[in-house]
């Protein structure tokens, strides 16, 4: 008599909440199609798909192959799938070393990009309306639109991987990705990269939980605080507000500001984090939307280039007039060549 391999989970979406009834499918990966399920470890017939019970639980039983499992909940439209899902067949010590890969990544932080929630925690330091960005300019922190500004774009930093399999998943997202000249990837896909620089991921714009990942597997979404994906988009771009500047008097928001005359000011700024490249500096007035030169050159935007990088920097030395009781704000933009 036959036995059969089981699979089962409890279906939750991304918040961790159950979801009772959800649809499961099940299709083999090597042949594309629907694939023999039992509901026992001897046989007998279950039809595909089946759903899950009243408390998300799903279990089927099937022939050792390796299969694409999907649950759709219908109620709140929210879909995950498993790739290559390994169902009775043995391990090889490569397929072991690389499931221990894949545990310490998730002890150590496992996902490539920053910022990738894009749903309920998203770093907005520019206060971008939402949408697809225009090609090459960023909307939420660390994702820019592509070059052809239909889908948004990340570039991981100074990555070396030599030959080794990563997976990319996200939740929603109409489209397909591409990471580093691989095109065509749909959420859940694996691939090999080998770089020793940076390189681009390339997802659709209304996607969210975007995570790249090394392994053949997608697993579930690693959240990360708002404190420290804040500070990780800080050292590309870090922007923080002056509310209330006077001639004469010391500011807020950790800048120190005083007078060389009755309306100018001058500074020494302390950066939140440290930063990936010497930034420029950008102060403008939200009330006027510019500020006079204090050298006596055009109004509008002044550019200051800080003296040095890192948790504090200098370079005011030229000054910048400000009107008394003017609202300022300053802006530390490093990423322009990522």
């Amino acid at each position: 008599m036959a036995t059969y391999s089981a699979w089962q989970a409890t279906i939750q979406n991304e918040f961790g909440d159950i979801l009772p009834g959800a649809e499961i499918t099940v299709v083999n990966e090597s042949t594309g199609l629907p694939a023999t399920i039992y509901s026992g470890r001897t046989g007998g017939a279950l039809t595909n798909p089946f759903f899950a019970d009243v408390n998300g639980f799903a279990q089927f039983y099937a022939e050792p192959s390796e299969y694409r499992i999907t649950a759709i909940d219908g109620g709140s439209g929210f879909t995950n799938t498993w790739r290559y899902v390994e169902i009775g067949a043995l391990l090889s010590v490569d397929d072991v070393n690389a499931r221990i890969d894949q545990v310490e990544a998730r002890i150590t932080g496992k996902n490539y990009l920053i910022n990738a929630n894009l749903n309920t925690t998203i770093i907005n330091q520019r206060g971008f309306g939402g949408g697809q960005p225009a090609a090459g300019v960023y909307g939420y922190d660390r994702w820019k639109g592509d070059a052809l500004g239909t889908r948004i774009e990340q570039v991981v930093e100074n990555s070396e991987v030599i030959n080794e399999t990563f997976t990319i998943s996200w939740v929603g997202g109409t489209g397909t990705a591409d990471v580093d000249g691989v095109t065509g990837l749909n959420s859940g896909d694996s691939f090999t990269l080998n770089t020793s620089t940076n390189f681009s991921v390339i997802v659709p714009t209304d996607a969210t939980y975007i995570q790249l990942e090394t392994g053949s597997v997608a697993t579930p979404f690693e959240y990360v605080s708002a404190g420290d994906n804040l500070a990780a988009c800080q050292r590309y771009y870090e922007k923080s507000y002056n509310p209330d500047v006077y001639a004469g008097e010391v500011g807020t928001a950790g800048s120190e500001m005083y007078t060389s005359s009755s309306s100018s000011q001058r500074m020494a700024y302390r950066f939140a984090t440290l930063k990936r490249a010497q930034p420029s500096m950008r102060i403008f007035s939200p009330s006027t939307g510019q500020i006079n030169r204090a050298d006596g050159g055009a109004s509008g935007v002044v550019e200051v280039q800080p003296s040095q990088i890192g948790l504090s920097g200098s370079g005011m030395q030229s000054g910048a007039v400000f009107a008394v009781g003017e609202s300022v704000t300053f802006q530390w933009d490093a990423d322009a060549e990522l």
